[in-house]
């Protein structure tokens, strides 16, 4: 029994951090099993400040919803064979590099994940690549899509977007 108390302690320890980390970093919505944390949100609100600084109000559930669409997106295109990799994440932060508009603007976009790169790549650049893969990767050039679901795009989207689980809490 002697042994044990050393390892029963540990993971008491460890549960202690982890309560810890949850009510400083609380989950505020899930995507298919995925947690959407309030550092996601308020990392995506200080983006839409730049972008939006006139509307600076409320924007923490615009960006709650935009995080939980471009996760709702994401989970849609892999239940379809179209996984958005690390890879195709990180192609894409070098598309958005290479040809923004506003460097001084993406400047601060960065400047608002610091070098939390996975956190860059989750809550600011899948949202940008998911909207353009779901529509013009996906849905116009599918095989499997029939010319009369083209004709009805925000029909075919509600009723894939109705079949992913999501839970704000």
């Amino acid at each position: 029994m002697l042994f044990f108390r050393p390892a029963i302690a540990a993971v008491g320890t460890l549960a202690a951090l982890l309560s810890a980390c949850q009510l400083f970093n609380p989950v505020l919505a899930t995507v298919a099993g995925e947690p959407i944390t309030r550092r996601d949100v308020e990392r995506r609100e200080a983006v839409n400040r730049i972008y939006y600084p006139e509307y600076s109000k409320d924007l923490k559930n615009t960006s709650l919803q935009q995080l939980v669409n471009a996760r709702v997106l994401q989970e849609i295109l892999e239940s379809h064979g179209r996984p958005v990799t690390d890879e195709l994440l990180r192609q894409e932060a070098l598309r958005i590099d290479r040809d923004t508009r506003k460097p001084d603007l993406l400047a601060q976009v960065k400047a608002v994940f610091g070098a939390d790169e996975p956190a860059y790549l989750r809550n600011y650049v899948l949202p940008v690549i998911v909207e353009r893969l779901i529509y013009y990767e996906f849905f116009l050039k599918d095989p499997r899509i029939d010319a009369k679901t083209r004709a009805n795009y925000p029909g075919w989207l509600a009723a894939e977007k109705a079949k992913v689980p999501v839970t704000i809490r």
